[in-house]
């Protein structure tokens, strides 16, 4: 009996040690105006793919960017699809720029960004997606900032944010 006790504490140790090393790579869509509140977040792998698509406000056509985190955590700006050249969008002058079923492509050379910050207007009907995930901002209201970024978390402190606080939340919401 205290073998098997001794044994079941040594892999709930080793397993809390794991957790506590092994890091996650997450996007997350927060929003930078409100206390940087969490509105989404998903565990990713290297070269899972973002997609931000929406319309231009000027110009009224579809305006698509491709992201990917790559196996250091950086988020990666891949290319920038468009139907027709606009205000604030990429050059399209540059040879890095081609022309494909009716899409001007520009390749953004995987360069590397910090973060990506959107204005939400009902006007540019945003859609995201998150490594094949499509991520609801239909219900944030006209104007509000959202931030989508790559974080790196501690599993252990993923696993606690995810069940022990939720519980919690829950049981409080209950009493």
């Amino acid at each position: 009996m205290i073998k098997k006790a001794g044994m079941a504490i040594t892999v709930v140790g080793l397993t809390v040690v794991f957790l506590s090393v092994w890091q996650l790579k997450t996007v997350t869509v927060t929003l930078p105006r409100e206390s940087g509140r969490r509105i989404y977040e998903t565990i990713v792998d290297p070269d899972d793919e973002i997609r931000f698509r929406y319309r231009h406000s000027v110009e009224l056509t579809w305006v698509e960017g491709r992201f990917q985190v790559d196996k250091h955590g950086q988020l990666l700006a891949i290319e920038t699809r468009m139907e027709s050249v606009g205000t604030g969008l990429p050059n399209t002058a540059s040879p890095d720029t081609r022309l494909e079923a009716n899409q001007i492509i520009a390749d953004e050379k995987k360069r590397p960004l910090p973060a990506l910050r959107f204005y939400i207007l009902p006007i540019n009907q945003v859609h995201l997606t998150i490594a094949g995930k499509r991520v609801d901002l239909e219900n944030l209201r006209a104007g509000v900032l959202i931030e989508i970024s790559v974080q790196r978390m501690r599993a252990i402190k993923w696993l606690f944010e995810r069940y022990v606080v939720k519980l919690f939340a829950q049981t409080e919401l209950n009493s």
